[in-house]
């Protein structure tokens, strides 16, 4: 890890450490009988940012990496966008009461949701990052219900070849090997099918051959060194 790089983590986790500490002090304002709306949106908010730059913290751990098995090590912090995102969540339903109030021009917790949804390869996390995310509307282009059916479909694709390291055992995210992962996406805009649902047809692609064989002679900046394949996704 470069000292540039270094250096950008350490101020994400100063910062997120005292976010912490505000959310404490507010917690406590908040179960008291003085409770305000603006106590519970900015404890809301609070909880909003951290998964942000929670999500930010694991982007830059993993940026010195190419394989999508580097997101593995930070299980705990994927764990803490998921609680921190359902407690703004609940926050936010406390005072939101139409459905005006649920539509958003700010980032929130949708993206970070999907963050989880998309490189957390532990099952049961991943599932419930796409359930909470799920339950969310819009924030700004973001559409929580779009990027929960993406999630959902990625993690299908993922875990189609993969079985447990024993017929006893779970699975879990150790178990997707590398070549089984989904490297990226593109999201065009949603069409309406011939029932009037919205459909989303989604390109994933991943590396040919994979990382684990052609990385360091196999030139993946150009397109011959990717498989690309769309699917239609009901939403």
């Amino acid at each position: 890890m470069c000292k540039a790089q270094s250096d950008a983590a350490a101020e994400c986790r100063l910062v997120i450490d005292r976010l912490a500490a505000l959310a404490t002090t507010l917690q406590t304002r908040c179960s008291s009988a003085t409770c305000t709306p603006r106590d519970s949106d900015m404890l809301a908010e609070i909880y909003a940012v951290r998964t942000q730059l929670t999500s930010a913290l694991i982007f830059i751990l993993c940026a010195h990496s190419p394989y999508e098995t580097a997101y593995d090590d930070h299980h705990d912090r994927f764990r803490s966008i998921i609680s921190d995102a359902a407690a703004s969540a609940r926050l936010r339903r406390r005072t939101k009461f139409n459905a005006f109030k649920r539509f958003s021009t700010r980032p929130g917790i949708v993206s970070p949701l999907f963050i989880v949804s998309v490189k957390c390869r532990d099952p049961s996390l991943r599932a419930l990052a796409t359930r909470v995310l799920n339950e969310q509307s819009r924030e700004g282009p973001a559409d929580g219900q779009i990027l929960a059916a993406i999630g959902a479909r990625l993690a299908a694709l993922e875990t189609l070849s993969t079985a447990p390291s024993s017929p006893s055992a779970s699975l879990t995210a150790c178990d997707i090997v590398e070549e089984h992962r989904i490297h990226g996406y593109s999201v065009p805009p949603p069409r309406l099918n011939g029932k009037g649902r919205r459909v989303v047809d989604i390109i994933f692609q991943r590396p040919n051959p994979p990382l684990v064989q052609g990385w360091g002679h196999v030139d993946y900046s150009c397109p011959d060194g990717w498989i690309y394949w769309s699917e239609p996704i009901e939403i």
